[in-house]
């Protein structure tokens, strides 16, 4: 399988999970969707380079996606502008599904599905009104799991999305689509992907 199809395949599956989540049905139709998903409808996140990498793979995910019709931002790596960037995309532009992309371990060769966002910045309470911990809603995760696997994704399932910037912008996109029509997500993109040039390449 090629990186592009790789991507691809990726991307598809975590929105037909978002899409069976909240299509509707009708019987005289034989059970089809009358909602249909276009990648305009999906906002893709991701961040820019920071400290000891001048290239994000996240980053690179998400201008790849862009070229496929996707609505794509670029976040600094900053505790307060990546929140506030990703609650007004939330807000204003109102999107089905929001996939954000960060940049996974060294080692890894999986994509990292986040379930679990630590109320916690810096040492202290994110919300101090919230729980110590929000998580991505039972109903979500399983058919995103069932979704990646038929589709080959290597994926594995984590609650330590760690305490940086990251961890800050999932606790803040879960809470802010909690009562939300919106579907978000967050993953840590197999960094091994980008470590061979060639690779690389096949994107640019």
């Amino acid at each position: 399988m090629s990186l592009r199809d790789y991507i691809n395949r990726f991307t598809t599956a975590v929105a037909a999970s978002a899409i069976l989540l909240t299509a509707e049905f009708d019987p005289l139709q034989s059970w089809r969707f009358q909602y249909r998903i276009r990648p305009r409808d999906i906002y893709i996140t991701a961040f820019g380079p920071w400290i000891r990498f001048d290239r994000n793979p996240s980053e690179d995910f998400a201008i790849y996606l862009s070229l496929l019709g996707y609505n794509t931002e670029i976040l600094t790596v900053d505790f307060k502008e990546a929140p506030e960037r990703l609650m007004r995309i939330i807000k204003e532009k109102k999107p089905h599904t929001i996939i954000a992309l960060g940049n996974g371990a060294a080692s890894s060769s999986y994509f990292d599905v986040n379930i679990t966002a630590k109320n916690l910045m810096r040492g202290q309470p994110i919300n101090g009104s919230l729980p110590d911990s929000l998580y991505l809603p039972q109903n979500n995760l399983s058919e995103l799991v069932s979704k990646l696997s038929h589709s080959g994704i290597r994926h594995t399932l984590t609650e330590d999305v760690g305490t940086y910037v990251c961890n800050a912008l999932f606790f803040s996109g879960l809470d802010a689509t909690r009562d939300s029509s919106t579907r978000f997500y967050f993953f840590h993109v197999p960094n091994d992907i980008y470590s061979n040039k060639d690779k690389r390449q096949n994107l640019e």
